[in-house]
C-alpha cells in the first residue's frame, strides 16, 4: 500500500538555476526574459534572492549588471548567503552554457514541484473522511487545475471582461479626435482605412523591387518615432547608417547625386543637411542590422523597449531574408516563412505591439501585362495571408515600363489595402517625391 504521507524529495535543477542567473547577469537579452519567471521557479533560497533583485532591476527599466545586483544584495544583512553564492557565480563558468536549455530545465523542475504540492493536497483532502465525497472531488479538481494554470499561465479572461473591453474600445474610438485605434502612419487616408497601426496586429507591406517598400517603412517609422513611439527597425537588407542616410536625404528631398562631388555646397544646401540631420538624430529609433538575428532575439529587444516605453512599434525588413540562416531546419522555404510569420504574429499578440513586416513579391508579377500586385503575389503567400491582419501592396508606375490600364499616375504611390481584417479594402494614391520616393503632403 502506498503511504500517501511519505515525504517526497522535491525536484530541483540547481545547476540550471545557477546557469540561468549567470546568463541574466551578463546578457541583456537573457535578463529581458526575467518577466517570464517568478520567485517560485527557483528552489535554492539564495537563487530566489538573486533573481528577485534581477527582476526588480528589469521592472524598473534599468540595465542588469553584476555590480547593480551586488549593491542591492549588500544592503540587506540577511542576504549574506546570497552574496557568497553570487561571488561564486560571477567568478566561474556556467555549468550549462545554453541559457535556453537552463531556462527549460528550471521551468520543468518548477512545474514538477507544483504538481507534487497539488498532489499532496489532493491526497490529504481525499483522506479526510469528514468531507463529503462530492466536495472532495470538486476540491481535488480545483487543486489540479490551479497547478495547471500556474504551469501553463493565466486562464483566459471571462466573457464578461471581453465584452467590457470591446465596449471600452468602441467608446475610445468614438472619443478619439482622429478616429484611430492605433498609431498614425502619417497618411490620413491610410489611417482612416486601417484605423492606424493597432497593438497586437501584424501588418505586411509587399512590393516589387524598386517600388519603395523600405522607403515607405521608413516614412512610417519617422512619423512614429517623432510622436512619442519607440521604433525597433530590424533591417536584413541595409545597414543602420544607410537607413539613416535615406531618412536624412528624404528630409532634404535630395538624392545621393544631389549631394555628391561638392554639389551640396554648390547648391547652398549645407544648412538643409544640418537641419535634417538634427531632426533624424532625435528620432526615438533603434536599428538592428544583424543578418543572423532570430525572432526570439527580436522578441527580447522588443520586450526591453516595452519595459521603458509601452508605445512600441516593430518594423522588419524583410520577411523572406529573415529566414536565410535557418532554412536547414525546414523541408521547404515556404514552411520556413510560414513558421516565421506565425512567430511574428504571436510576438505581436504576446507583447501587445504592432509588427510591420516587409515582404517580397513573386517574380511572376514582372511578367504580367498589368503590374498591379495581388495578395497571391506575396512570396510563400499562404501563411502570410492567413497571419496578417492588414496587407498593404505598393504599386508605382516605373519609367519605361508598360503596365496596362489603370496604372497609378506618375509621381504617386498607390497603396492597395488588399486585406483588412477589421475594415474594408481600397486603393489610396499618395504623391511621392520622384527622387527619394518619400511621401509628399497633399496641397
Amino acid at each position: 500500500m502506498i503511504n500517501q504521507f511519505a515525504p517526497v524529495k522535491m525536484p530541483v535543477a540547481e545547476a540550471a538555476e545557477s546557469s540561468l542567473l549567470q546568463a541574466m547577469l551578463f546578457s541583456e537579452e537573457v535578463a529581458a526574459d526575467a518577466a517570464l519567471f517568478s520567485d517560485g521557479d527557483f528552489f535554492v533560497p539564495a537563487h530566489k534572492r538573486i533573481f528577485a533583485e534581477i527582476s526588480h532591476i528589469v521592472s524598473e527599466g534599468s540595465r542588469v549588471t553584476p555590480l547593480a545586483v551586488y549593491q542591492r544584495l549588500s544592503v540587506d544583512e540577511s542576504s549574506k548567503g546570497s552574496l557568497e553564492l553570487f561571488d561564486v557565480m560571477t567568478s566561474g563558468m556556467p555549468a550549462i552554457s545554453s541559457p535556453e536549455t537552463a531556462a527549460s530545465l528550471v521551468k520543468e523542475a518548477s512545474a514538477r514541484r507544483a504538481l507534487i504540492v497539488a498532489g499532496d493536497a489532493v491526497m490529504r483532502t481525499a483522506a479526510d473522511g469528514r468531507i463529503d465525497i462530492k466536495v472532495v472531488l470538486d476540491e481535488c479538481q480545483r487543486l489540479i487545475l490551479d497547478a495547471a494554470d500556474a504551469i501553463e499561465g493565466e486562464e483566459c479572461a471571462s466573457w464578461e471582461d471581453m465584452v467590457d473591453e470591446a465596449k471600452a474600445s468602441i467608446e475610445a474610438l468614438n472619443d478619439s479626435p482622429d478616429g484611430l485605434k492605433g498609431y498614425s502612419t502619417g497618411l490620413a487616408a491610410l489611417d482612416k482605412a486601417i484605423l492606424g497601426l493597432e497593438r497586437g496586429r501584424l501588418f505586411v507591406i509587399g512590393a516589387r523591387p524598386g517600388v519603395g517598400k523600405t522607403t515607405t517603412a521608413l516614412s512610417f517609422a519617422r512619423e512614429l518615432a517623432s510622436s512619442g513611439v519607440s521604433v525597433l527597425f530590424e533591417s536584413f537588407e541595409m545597414k543602420g547608417a544607410d537607413l539613416a542616410e535615406k531618412l536624412i536625404l528624404s528630409g532634404m528631398r535630395a538624392s545621393r547625386a544631389d549631394v555628391s562631388a561638392g554639389a551640396l555646397d554648390l547648391a547652398g544646401r549645407r544648412d538643409e543637411l544640418e537641419r535634417s540631420w538634427g531632426v533624424v538624430r532625435l528620432l526615438d529609433m533603434k536599428v538592428a542590422d544583424n543578418p543572423k538575428a532570430t525572432v526570439e532575439r527580436i522578441r527580447r529587444e522588443t520586450r526591453k523597449l516595452v519595459a521603458k516605453n509601452p508605445d512600441v512599434v516593430v518594423v522588419i525588413d524583410s520577411l523572406q531574408l529573415r529566414n536565410a540562416g535557418e532554412r536547414g531546419r525546414f523541408d521547404t522555404r515556404e514552411n520556413a516563412v510560414a513558421e516565421i510569420s506565425r512567430q511574428l504574429k504571436l510576438m505581436a499578440l504576446e507583447l501587445d505591439v504592432p509588427v510591420v513586416v516587409l515582404s517580397q513579391l513573386n517574380r511572376s508579377v514582372e511578367a504580367r501585362a498589368n503590374k498591379r500586385p495581388t495578395k497571391s503575389d506575396l512570396r510563400e503567400s499562404g501563411a502570410i495571408e492567413q497571419d496578417a491582419d492588414v496587407i498593404l501592396l505598393l504599386d508605382r508606375s516605373v519609367p519605361g515600363e508598360t503596365g496596362g490600364e489603370d496604372r497609378p499616375p506618375a509621381g504617386t504611390m498607390r497603396i492597395i489595402v488588399a486585406k483588412n481584417r477589421y475594415g474594408s479594402e481600397c486603393d489610396i494614391d499618395v504623391p511621392v517625391d520622384r527622387k527619394t520616393l518619400a511621401f509628399l503632403p497633399r496641397d
